[in-house]
């Protein structure tokens, strides 16, 4: 979208449970709770002008299925491939709890998963309820150019990077 000479960009992101990135290998995996073939990307990747990526934590299983509240967990957020000091992260829980984060000069920032609900709340068997997490990261980049013969001045990206943890 273009408004008041800036253009807005809006770059979705999924979480692929699988070494290889196949997308419809990892929906499957998804839907089955089967993640055993999980990879934890480390870098960005080089076609996506701007991402949020959450960096390992000292956890056995990091990628899917480990996190809990009081972990510490890191995001850090890339223009281009390159760290990107100064962008704004907003995380979420599907309780309402959010917080703001700056990235510092190596585009990273760190917070501590919020217990945000004190009750017994299991699902059956034991099992304990996943809490839902929404990371949204963005940017704004002084560059100018034409979209569909509008010009503009600046570019706002914005992108998200969904998570679930169980309270602890």
């Amino acid at each position: 979208a273009l408004e008041n000479n800036v253009l807005d960009i809006f770059i979705a992101k999924a979480k692929v449970y699988n070494s290889k990135g196949n997308l419809l290998a990892s929906v499957k995996k998804e839907i089955r709770g089967k993640t055993i073939d999980s990879h934890h990307s480390d870098h960005p990747a080089n076609n996506i002008p701007f991402e949020v990526i959450m960096e390992e934590t000292e956890k056995k299983h990091k990628n899917c299925c480990g996190l809990y509240a009081g972990d510490i967990v890191t995001f850090k957020t890339y223009y281009k491939g390159q760290p990107l000091s100064g962008g704004m992260l907003r995380v979420t829980t599907e309780r309402g709890w959010s917080k703001t984060l700056v990235t510092s000069a190596d585009g990273s920032a760190s917070l501590e998963l919020v217990r945000d609900s004190y009750s017994d709340e299991t699902i059956g068997e034991g099992k304990r309820r996943k809490e839902g997490l929404l990371v949204e990261a963005g940017c704004t980049i002084n560059e100018s150019g034409i979209f569909k013969g509008e010009p503009y001045e600046r570019i706002r990206y914005t992108t998200t990077f969904p998570l679930s943890f169980y309270q602890s």
